[in-house]
């Protein structure tokens, strides 16, 4: 069993850093979602003082300590002094958690008020139109990105579309929509738009996996509290590990041509097709190097077929793309080494009277290409960390944007 004592250097802490809270509003959790393919999610509570001339505690929150619907929010959380991140958006909503009771807080009765917030990529909801002309998904996400005024990670996409229209579709979801039509994935983290081929590595220059243990032995400090991970072609807690075809017409001819993307299952001591086969729905191409390139996209969006879920103290390098290795006595060999974070749930909790009490767990859900393994690509150039983000007027924008790499 893992020791019941944390690790010396663990010291979970958050801090909102915008709009300014007076000392009577306190942040005691957080909680922030992040996934591939989704707006970054955090849900923020903060001990509000309530009105003593009140009675329902629904009502008993002035108003002027509410943080009103779409401010900027900026808060760190960190797992140590050293282990250090931001959150940058907006609220979306409130609520005021009257089920939970008011507290006394150094002499303040206070009530909490949870807030959600949505991340940097909350402008990007808006519904706009455009077109672009003879170009490349990579190109079309750099273009997005920019308007934004966001900085942009892509890798490069070789279909090159000679017209896409983006019509009354916000910007998040035309990219979501494109991402999968070049076999890529799409997400924001704060100053950072990813547009990614998912078999390339985004671990950004100079960082090395986390390291996940889980030994079970007495006086041993298990960082890795929970694991499961399911091997199936189609499970569906994974993706589907399937060979997948397109379909086209000769114009030569008149003969439907079919084009197909055939991944190999690989385990130890074996190699084989997989068992079933798909069409991809809703895509006749207009030649046949299109309907390869269909296939191959299908393909490459199911890549992550080996799924995991795991539980681990916090440390929030975790992040979405990027890889983590699993190592320890309690763990099977072919569970052990790298594995690619595809969603991350960090939850912090802070005691407003004793340190000592605040937690920090993350929740992950984790990705393979194989049985035993992960394999990737190292990009040129490699993925860069978010950088700083400044707020102009009410938005948050990237300190720097407009080239991407």
């Amino acid at each position: 069993m893992p020791s019941i004592l944390p690790a010396p250097a663990f010291a979970p802490a958050l801090t909102v850093r915008s709009p300014a809270l007076d000392s009577h509003r306190l942040p005691v959790a957080a909680q922030i979602r992040l996934a591939v393919g989704e707006h970054a999610i955090a849900q923020l509570t903060v001990l509000t003082p309530v009105t003593a001339d009140r009675q329902a505690l629904e009502q008993s929150v002035p108003s002027s300590m509410i943080i009103a619907d779409r401010t900027p929010v900026h808060f760190t959380y960190a797992s140590s002094p050293a282990d250090s991140y931001d959150f940058y958006g907006y609220v979306a909503s409130h609520r005021k958690l009257s089920t939970q009771g008011v507290s006394r807080i150094a002499g303040m009765v206070t009530l909490p008020v949870q807030y959600t917030l949505t991340g940097s990529s909350m402008p990007m909801q808006n519904a706009v139109s455009r077109s672009f002309l003879n170009t490349t998904g990579s190109a079309i996400a750099r273009q997005i990105a920019a308007a934004n005024q966001l900085a942009a990670y892509v890798t490069p996409s070789p279909r090159i579309f000679p017209a896409k229209t983006q019509a009354a579709v916000s910007d998040f979801s035309f990219l979501q929509d494109l991402a999968a039509q070049v076999g890529f994935q799409c997400w924001v983290d704060n100053s950072l738009v990813y547009f990614v081929d998912p078999a390339v590595s985004i671990d950004p220059a100079g960082f090395s996996a986390p390291v996940l243990r889980r030994d079970m032995q007495p006086g041993v400090w298990d960082t890795l509290s929970a694991f499961e991970s399911t091997v199936g072609e189609t499970d569906p807690s994974g993706s589907y590990l399937t060979s997948y075809s397109a379909n086209t017409l000769r114009s030569s001819s008149g003969q439907l041509a079919t084009a197909s993307a055939i991944p190999t299952r690989t385990s130890p001591g074996a190699s084989a097709p997989p068992a079933f086969a798909r069409v991809v729905k809703g895509s006749v191409a207009s030649s046949y190097a299109e309907a390869q390139d269909i296939a191959n996209a299908a393909m490459s969006t199911q890549r992550y077929w080996v799924s995991a879920c795991a539980s681990c103290d916090g440390d929030t390098r975790l992040r979405p793309g990027r890889t983590v290795r699993l190592a320890g006595r309690a763990l099977p060999g072919a569970d052990q080494g790298l594995w690619r974070i595809c969603q991350a749930t960090h939850r912090i909790t802070l005691d407003p009277l004793l340190k000592a009490h605040n937690t920090y767990h993350i929740d992950l859900e984790l990705g393979r290409d194989q049985e035993g393994a992960l394999n990737l690509t190292s990009p040129r150039p490699v993925a860069p960390a978010p950088g700083a983000m400044v707020l102009s007027g009410s938005a948050w924008r990237a300190a720097f944007y407009g080239s991407g790499a």
